[in-house]
């Protein structure tokens, strides 16, 4: 009997919990899209590798593997050999990046009852009238007006934008911004405070009056304070 088989998101910027994507009988590629490239599914955090893994939905068999990602591809609790290709089962769970991303494998059967599925282009964030982000095409409009910002002040705001009204650590700011300065795993890029500083008052300057929404939270971090 012909079956379907969808992803789950569980947890995994910019999507909300419990996002269902169909998969389709093709190549499904996840990871995080860039101007020069896009992916079926794509995530915000810049611990996500550009193309991280692959789905593969084909005669009733669905089939993973890792694309030789930096931070790593975890099914049902165990990392996967990059490359090497695993088959999955309905019920199954898969984790980017230590955790970033956490999906889960639902498969049914074509006479099952249909579910909801989400659809995949729907990329646009807004959480307030005052801003609106596009994750696809890397656009940041504030008052409806354009604000043009680099690739690491675009990783910055992207980041508190994704915590609003919650303090983001030094730490993470320097993850999400600086992970090509990662040494190790369970380490955290070499960036000082005074290089975070120059990156945030060249955000709050391209912000101008909506400045005032970055705010500092003594010896721990940032917040993108949203009323």
């Amino acid at each position: 009997m012909q079956s379907r088989a969808c992803l789950i998101i569980e947890r995994g910027e910019p999507y909300e919990a419990g996002t269902r994507l169909e998969l389709p009988t093709y190549e499904f590629y996840l990871g995080r899209s860039s101007h020069a490239h896009q992916v079926d599914a794509s995530f915000s955090n810049f611990l996500i590798s550009r193309k991280h893994c692959c789905l593969m939905y084909r005669e009733n068999e669905l089939i993973l593997w890792d694309l030789g990602s930096k931070h790593g591809t975890i099914l049902n609790g165990k990392v996967i050999v990059p490359y090497e290709k695993y088959l999955l089962k309905n019920g199954d769970k898969i984790s980017l990046s230590m955790g970033i991303v956490d999906l889960r494998i639902a498969t049914f059967s074509q006479n099952e009852e249909t579910m909801d599925l989400s659809q995949t282009q729907s990329m646009s964030l807004k959480k307030d009238l005052s801003i609106a982000l596009d994750c696809a095409k890397w656009e940041c409009r504030i008052d409806g007006q354009p604000v043009f910002l680099a690739e690491k002040e675009w990783n910055f705001f992207k980041l508190l934008y994704d915590h609003t009204n919650t303090v983001v650590t030094y730490n993470e700011i320097r993850s999400a911004v600086w992970p090509e300065r990662i040494l190790s795993e369970n380490s955290s890029p070499d960036v000082g405070v005074d290089e975070i500083n120059v990156l945030i008052y060249r955000v709050r300057k391209k912000l101008g009056k909506r400045g005032e929404m970055l705010k500092a939270v003594r010896a721990r971090g940032y917040m993108l304070e949203i009323k």
